[in-house]
């Protein structure tokens, strides 16, 4: 039985449900602990490293592993939730990113955790404040990780109809309570008129504890799609995929 597991997430799971699948097709895991060294959202795929046995009580030193993403940031547009799992409005569209500009989040990045993240505050995570309409009685925590690179890969352009297939096709894969039904109405309504919409494709090299979804809020916009490459020498070439 391995004690380290390099899985690749896919889009639509949580990291608990990967670990279910996990116990579910493999015996040897079946009564064994297991936990996961740094959270995936459900709208975000890939490396997901999973601790078995022994090896959940070296939690913290995985946990502290850099890592690696490719994120493709829809502009223009702002969730609460950072990402496209989220009530959505339209922002100020008069962003541009470019080399240049992308290069000055290189360094500490100081951020405040998304409202709708796990942390919890006062045994509650940030969600529950938020969807209680109670995320005013709490501070939200500010955090610093640090961004070691950070590099422009791609921009294209996206139209409302292939944007909302997109949205509704990633949202109808999560289960669990997200908000689903009224996120996509949501969504909907806000792409009911033809529109192009920017998108920039950004990797990031970074330390633990990074909110990929809190850097494209600052960059304005939100996250369309997000990938962890790698944690640590663990990489997605590597990774199992979940059958």
């Amino acid at each position: 039985m391995r004690e380290v597991l390099n899985i690749y997430k896919p889009v639509g799971l949580t990291p608990l449900e990967v670990v279910g699948k996990i116990k579910e097709k493999n015996s040897d895991y079946k009564n064994i602990p297991i936990t996961y060294a740094g959270r995936l959202d459900p709208m975000a795929e890939g490396v997901l490293v999973l601790l078995a046995g022994e090896t959940t009580l070296q939690k913290s030193k995985y946990l502290k592993l850099d890592k690696k993403y490719e994120s493709d940031i829809l502009l223009g547009v702002k969730t609460d939730t950072f990402d496209i799992l989220g009530h959505a409005s339209f922002c100020e569209k008069n962003i541009e990113i470019n080399e240049e500009s992308v290069e000055k989040y290189k360094g500490d990045f100081v951020f405040s955790l998304p409202p709708y993240s796990s942390f919890k505050i006062k045994g509650k995570p940030l969600f529950w404040w938020e969807r209680e309409g109670r995320i005013g009685e709490v501070e939200v925590p500010q955090r610093k990780s640090k961004i070691y690179d950070i590099k422009l890969l791609d921009s294209y352009q996206i139209g409302s109809g292939e944007l909302l297939d997109v949205v509704v096709n990633k949202i109808n894969l999560v289960t669990g309570d997200f908000r689903q039904k009224n996120i996509k109405r949501r969504w909907r309504e806000l792409l009911s008129e033809e529109k192009v919409f920017d998108v920039v494709k950004i990797g990031i090299f970074c330390s633990s504890g990074m909110y990929i979804r809190s850097l494209s809020d600052k960059m304005g916009g939100t996250v369309l799609h997000l990938k962890r490459t790698s944690v640590g020498n663990f990489n997605s070439k590597d990774s199992v995929e979940i059958k």
